[in-house]
């Protein structure tokens, strides 16, 4: 049989309140760096629509000039490349179906 680990019991009304208070910090701490982080993933979207806004655009406008075929391929991945990225974490799409 497998022992669990003694946890300190606070024996006290002051040990109990003062351990409230370390788990709240604790708790108040990792809330902030979550918010932190959500804001960032959403900066990083924002980012990433606009990227493939522009390419697509750019996709676009390469379809009426004539270019050089190398630059139209690197347009062509780029495009397909970003419009992976914005099915998988944006719109949430699971591509393996």
């Amino acid at each position: 049989m497998e022992h669990l680990p003694q946890i300190d019991v606070p024996s006290t009304e002051g040990e109990y309140i003062n351990m409230a208070n370390q788990l709240k910090e604790t708790y108040d701490l990792i809330s902030e760096k979550l918010f932190k982080n959500e804001m960032k993933l959403l900066d990083l979207k924002k980012d990433l629509c606009c990227a493939y806004g522009i390419i697509r655009l750019l996709d676009s406008l390469t379809d009426q000039m004539q270019l050089p075929h190398q630059f139209l391929t690197l347009v062509e991945c780029l495009r397909g490349t970003l419009s992976d990225s914005m099915d998988t974490h944006i719109f949430d799409l699971d591509m393996a179906n």
